[in-house]
This record gives C-alpha cells, sequence and structure tokens, in this order.
C-alpha cells in the first residue's frame, strides 16, 4: 500500500513538473495599421522570448510560434479580422500554440515586446518599404486630387449671381431679350462650369 502511494505522489509530481512551465493565451486582438498589423496578446504569465518565433511563409502566410503555451478555444474568441487580414488560424500543437495570418501584403520585418506588467505581448508586423512608399503615393495622390477642385463656397456663389443676374435681364421688359445682363449672367454661369472642369482635369 505504501508503494502504490508513492507512486502516485511521484506521478504527481512528474506531471507538475510537465505543466509547471506552460503559459495560457487570454485573448487575442489585431489591429490595422497603414503600414502594416499590430497583433495584442493577453496571457497569464509571459514566457521567454526565446519560447516565442516568427517567419513569413512563401503561401502569404504569417506565422508566430509561441513555445509551452497553451489556449483553450472553447473560451478563446476568435479576433475580429480587421482590414487587410484575409484568413486567421490557431492551430495547438503537443509543445507549442501557433498562430496563422494570411495578409495582403507578405510581412517584411517585425518586432516582438513583452509588457510583463501587463502581461502582455505586442507584435508589430511591418509591410515591405516598397509597398508602403506606393501606398502614401496613392494617398498624397487623391489628396491632391481632391484639393484641385474649386471651393464649394466660391462655385455655388458664381452660380448664384450668374441664375440671378441672367434671370433680371431675361425678366426686364424695357430691354431686348439678349442684353447685357443675360449675356453677363450666362458668361458668369459658362465661366463657373469650364473653371470647375478644368480644376478636375490638371
Amino acid at each position: 500500500m505504501l508503494n502504490i502511494f508513492k507512486r502516485i505522489i511521484a506521478l504527481f509530481w512528474i506531471l507538475s513538473i510537465g505543466y509547471a512551465n506552460e503559459f495560457s493565451l487570454e485573448s487575442i486582438e489585431l489591429i490595422t495599421k497603414a503600414n502594416g498589423i499590430i497583433i495584442k496578446l493577453d496571457l497569464d504569465s509571459i514566457p521567454d522570448e526565446t519560447n516565442l518565433t516568427c517567419w513569413q511563409a512563401n503561401s502569404g502566410w504569417f506565422y508566430i510560434t509561441l513555445y509551452k503555451v497553451i489556449c483553450d478555444s472553447s473560451t478563446l474568441k476568435k479576433p475580429h479580422l480587421p482590414d487587410g487580414i484575409i484568413d486567421f488560424q490557431i492551430i495547438q500543437g503537443d509543445e507549442s500554440l501557433q498562430l496563422g495570418i494570411r495578409l495582403i501584403e507578405p510581412i517584411e520585418n517585425y518586432e516582438i515586446k513583452s509588457i510583463k506588467k501587463k502581461n502582455t505581448i505586442i507584435a508589430s508586423l511591418h509591410y515591405s518599404t516598397q509597398y508602403f512608399s506606393q501606398l502614401e503615393s496613392s494617398i498624397r495622390k487623391n489628396n491632391i486630387t481632391v484639393r484641385k477642385t474649386s471651393p464649394k463656397g466660391v462655385k455655388t456663389w458664381l452660380m448664384m449671381t450668374g441664375v440671378g443676374i441672367t434671370t433680371a435681364g431675361l425678366l426686364d421688359s424695357r430691354l431686348p431679350k439678349n442684353n447685357y445682363k443675360t449675356k453677363a449672367g450666362i458668361l458668369i454661369l459658362l465661366s463657373s462650369f469650364f473653371i470647375d472642369r478644368l480644376l478636375e482635369i490638371i
């Protein structure tokens, strides 16, 4: 009887050693930025940085492997996928937890930092500098296009002035229909229209 009791104690001791260094993932948050993605992981405690590895696969997936980390799939809420993230997967292995993120652009470099006071890991994933420069160029071009159109207030004022002068010329019974008021009003209307179209083309 004593030998059985000793064996049970030894078994519990072995199991406690095996699971003492495991960490539990409690929540995941994905945040998109102009130049990449931020992944926020909340755990019950922070593992050593040597337990974290990342790499970009040729398939378009970016993987984060957390050794000695486990998660309860029944309680862990799958994160919302914001713009820029096509798909997300959680793979629980025997010795590690793997997070897979499929993005619109491959990740060129990344940075991982731990906030021990909050038991949080922040992974900053950055797109290539070439992709980001193209994105910035597109944004600048769109902003310039918006600014090129004539101000709405000036355009409205010119249109109302043109309509008012044209109407006054047509209603003045003392003057012919093609009088100077009518011509001036029509000229203002046409000028406003052509200036606005010209600014959109340039």
